[in-house]
């Protein structure tokens, strides 16, 4: 990774090692450390390993050819350090050393067949530029490779492995690759030369960018996740408030039919003709206007029992014409009847009966 961590006085810096830019200073090794793995992660967006790349090299001569046309020798320029591609992004090739006095095989396609091989090729380095020097023939599966080759009827194309590619963008915006490990696995001769689209800045682009859309799809699907997550916890939120809502109203049930079940006790406790079956039917609202009804009822017949006591010892034998007389409706004056306690207890009665 380009990246470290340093202490300078009593702060923190982190720094490019590569450049020696410093990305940033803080007061603790742990804030740095957290700079640190951020960068560390942006690093990885944008580094591949193990890319296998095919692009088009602009140079093609004719360095030699057999007279009897059996064989001829190509020539050309690979790529150069720090050149500057048409787009005006600056490529910088750190590895040209890796592949000087390599050498690999010469095909006629990009599927690397051993039927496609035609030739050799091998690589040096001179200056800042990396060169390829091929010896092509003619075989059983390609009998005209030398024709065309002298025709300029093919162009070529490096196949290339990379450990590693790091796509890194400077101050001024520029964007530059760095490779690693480049491995020349052969020289092809393929298509019409003059297509810009197969040059290496547009073949590294490419890969950046399917990496890119794997990294969004990634994204996405996180998103989606965090989503999924989201909803089950809301959902999961929402099952528990309405279990608690389900317990309340148990509760709350369970409350009104223990309360409910007091006063149909008592209830009964003053009037024993009531049954429980049947009030336990009543609302709360009924069965507390009855039991109310029941109380003023045994408030009134204890107070009657009271003077009826009193009136037995004062009079006597005159109990039982009273008694007659309680059963006559009395008092009526200006259209107005009224009744005596007697017969107003009595009709008390056969209304508590009809509810």
């Amino acid at each position: 990774m380009p990246y470290a961590i340093k202490k300078q006085g009593n702060k923190w810096v982190v720094y490019n090692k590569d450049s020696g830019k410093v990305m940033g200073t803080h007061d603790s090794k742990e804030k740095a450390k957290a700079q640190l793995r951020a960068l560390y992660a942006n690093v990885k967006e944008n580094e591949l390993t193990n890319v296998d790349l095919n692009f088009q090299i602009g140079s093609f001569e004719i360095k030699e050819a057999d007279p009897d046309g059996k064989w001829v020798r190509i020539g050309g320029e690979v790529f150069r350090d720090n050149v500057t591609s048409r787009n005006g992004i600056t490529y910088t090739y750190e590895n040209a050393k890796e592949v000087d006095g390599s050498t690999a095989k010469f095909f006629m396609t990009h599927e690397l067949n051993p039927r496609n091989v035609v030739g050799h090729v091998k690589f040096t380095r001179e200056g800042d530029r990396c060169l390829y020097d091929a010896k092509i023939r003619n075989t059983a599966d390609w009998q005209d490779v030398v024709e065309k080759a002298k025709d300029r009827l093919f162009d070529v194309s490096l196949d290339a492995r990379y450990k590693k590619i790091r796509r890194v963008k400077e101050s001024d915006g520029r964007v530059k690759y760095h490779l690693e490990g480049m491995e020349m696995r052969g020289l092809c001769g393929v298509g019409v030369g003059g297509v810009p689209t197969n040059s290496i800045d547009y073949a590294i682009a490419e890969e950046f960018k399917k990496n890119d859309e794997k990294s969004d799809e990634k994204t996405e699907q996180i998103d989606e996740v965090k989503s999924m997550e989201e909803d089950n916890k809301l959902q999961e939120e929402n099952l528990m408030l309405k279990k608690k809502i389900e317990e309340m109203e148990k509760a709350m049930k369970e409350k009104e039919e223990k309360e409910k079940n007091t006063i149909i006790e008592q209830i009964v406790e003053l009037n024993k003709e009531l049954k429980k079956e049947e009030l336990s039917k009543k609302t709360m609202q009924e069965l507390e206007l009855i039991l109310s009804y029941e109380k003023k009822l045994q408030k009134e017949e204890e107070e009657e029992g009271e003077g009826e006591e009193e009136g037995e010892a004062e009079v006597g034998d005159d109990a039982e014409e009273k008694e007659s007389k309680a059963k006559i409706v009395i008092e009526r004056e200006h259209d107005r009847i009224s009744m005596n306690d007697a017969l107003y207890k009595q009709f008390n009665e056969d209304i508590r009966k009809m509810l």
